[in-house]
């Protein structure tokens, strides 16, 4: 059976954000490798979270911002060189998606206003980042 273009795309696009999310929790791991997190802070735990989240350093918000950024330019990236069709639309709305959800995490949590303005202001240019570098490689 074969797939109309839009339903590849939809599938593309998919599976673009579900490999992207799981670049963001390596990027996390590895984060957490480079500057672990504040001694008894527990992401499980709501009233640890917010007990300890400002004593998470500037270095710290920033490879997070890091760790976010992979996501976008990992999907833009795979939906630009597999989309069946209208490759750059495709692109934008993975941006728009990255940034709502983007949005909505930042409500899990208190953020600087730095990292929460760079945070929201990145996943729509990384996307595009991502498609640009699969349509013309370096």
């Amino acid at each position: 059976m074969q797939l109309s273009s839009t339903n590849k795309n939809i599938l593309v696009s998919i599976a673009a954000i579900f490999v992207g999310g799981l670049c963001v929790g390596l990027g996390h791991t590895i984060q957490f490798q480079l500057i672990p997190l504040p001694e008894g802070m527990d992401f499980n735990s709501e009233e640890s979270v917010l007990a300890h989240v400002h004593e998470i350093t500037a270095g710290g918000w920033a490879l997070t911002l890091l760790a976010h950024a992979l996501g976008p330019l990992v999907s833009g990236f795979l939906a630009a060189k597999f989309a069946a069709t209208q490759h750059r639309r495709v692109v934008h709305i993975i941006g728009i998606v990255w940034t709502i959800v983007g949005i909505m995490n930042l409500f899990n949590m208190p953020h600087p206003t730095w990292f929460m303005i760079a945070d929201v202001c990145m996943y729509l240019p990384m996307a595009i980042l991502g498609g640009r570098l699969a349509r013309n490689p370096l």
